[in-house]
């Protein structure tokens, strides 16, 4: 479930970034939304390759960082400027609280909750 929901995430903020890129929109911030939103999958895939508990841990932690930084990226800049709508600024803020909940979660079930 949580590569799946990675995925949509990661669909949405490509779909997202190229929908600004199109509207003249192509500035660094967004650029980096673009990483950081696509980097919590990826950090997620690069977990499950680690044999050791801890390194997976923290993988999943840096895309914990991602979340955050997309969700950031989300409130500070999409919901006070007209650059989408309210529709999709609910579908993203939604979206990336739930990947940061689950991964807090997954986190915290396997006793590395500091």
């Amino acid at each position: 479930m949580l590569n799946e929901k990675c995925f949509e995430f990661s669909l949405l903020v490509i779909n997202t970034h190229e929908e600004l890129v199109e509207k003249g929109l192509n500035y660094k911030l967004y650029k980096k939304f673009l990483l950081s939103g696509t980097n919590i999958g990826a950090s997620v895939r690069g977990s499950e390759t680690l044999k050791k508990k801890t390194e997976k841990i923290k993988h999943l932690r840096i895309a914990v960082k991602h979340a955050l930084e997309s969700k950031k990226t989300i409130n500070d800049v999409f919901k006070k400027e007209d650059y989408i709508d309210k529709a999709l600024y609910e579908k993203l803020i939604t979206q990336v609280e739930f990947l940061k909940n689950l991964l807090e979660e997954i986190i915290k079930a396997d006793g590395y909750d500091e």
